[in-house]
């Protein structure tokens, strides 16, 4: 997965495999991997059941975010 498919990605929604992604995808953030996990999971842990308009876990939205940034 290329980081403009991760951004897009509408098929992948288990938290775990994201995260997971993401410090694939974006090396250069794994020197904070404490912080960025213990922040996902408060996260995840704030949004549970959460829905956007389309259907989709709340949480994709923030991943997406940070892979923008």
């Amino acid at each position: 997965m290329t980081q403009e498919e991760f951004v897009s990605n509408n098929e992948i929604t288990d938290p775990n495999v994201l995260i997971s992604e993401f410090f694939a995808l974006f090396p250069d953030y794994k020197k904070d991997e404490r912080k960025i996990v213990s922040t996902w999971e408060f996260l995840l842990k704030k949004t549970v059941g959460m829905k956007r308009s389309c259907g989709k876990p709340y949480y994709l939205h923030p991943m997406r975010v940070a892979a923008i940034l």
